[in-house]
């Protein structure tokens, strides 16, 4: 079963904890869009901001503009075509981001290969697989056991 709920208001997302793959769009609508397979096992949302816990694989629409928080993601993580400062913690999948007009920040570990297309300032901690990145404002990463690729 599929469940879809829909915030008007809310100016920051806080994903604290996905048990499977996590999948973030951007759109021109002023509302946030959250599609689930199970009920999220926590949520919080007051006027401004969303806050979820998903036991399993989860989709978000996000407006342009949104603050962004993922702390931990268990399985693949794919973020595309938004205009949002992102913030993510551990992603212990594949990650692949592309169309992030804004400033990327880890604070944690990206295990699985890592594709970045089009990003503004990037900023990782740790990458522990395969780094690929192109159209990049710039890129800091402080720690990498992957073979790395930058492009233009």
């Amino acid at each position: 079963m599929i469940s879809t709920w829909g915030f008007e208001s809310a100016k920051s997302l806080t994903v604290e904890r996905s048990s499977g793959s996590l999948t973030i769009g951007g759109h021109d609508q002023q509302n946030l869009v959250v599609t689930a397979k199970s009920k999220p096992e926590y949520s919080a949302v007051d006027a401004e901001k969303a806050s979820f816990r998903f036991l399993g694989p989860s989709g978000l629409t996000a407006p342009d503009g949104i603050e962004i928080t993922i702390g931990e993601v268990a399985g693949p993580f794919v973020l595309d075509g938004i205009r949002a400062s992102l913030t993510i913690g551990d992603i212990r999948g594949p990650t692949r981001i592309s169309d992030l007009d804004g400033s990327l920040v880890c604070t944690g570990s990206l295990f699985g290969p890592v594709r970045i297309g089009g990003a503004g300032q990037v900023s990782l901690h740790r990458c522990l697989g395969p780094l690929s990145t192109s159209d990049t404002d710039s890129i800091e990463l402080n720690e990498s056991s992957g073979p790395e690729r930058a492009g233009a």
